[in-house]
């Protein structure tokens, strides 16, 4: 991707719980060959949320469950 007069990107469809890659690097458009060594970053996506969520009542507590996410981490 190229980027000619920004400092930022927003890269969208990314997988949840997932390691991303990024590397950022400059080059002389003149002399396309002149290009620096970069610097690289790996950037993580949150988990999705739990869903079906439900409370049920008793007598001095409630019981929470909820359908989880994947991957189920620590198990």
């Amino acid at each position: 991707m190229f980027l000619d007069e920004f400092d930022y990107v927003t890269k969208t469809g990314l997988s949840p719980a997932t390691a991303y890659l990024f590397k950022v690097y400059s080059y002389d458009m003149e002399t396309p060959a002149n290009v620096s060594a970069g610097i690289s970053i790996t950037g993580y996506t949150h988990l999705s949320n739990p869903t079906n969520l439900t409370a049920t009542p008793h007598s001095g507590k409630v019981d929470l469950t909820w359908s989880p996410v994947s991957p189920r981490l620590g198990k």
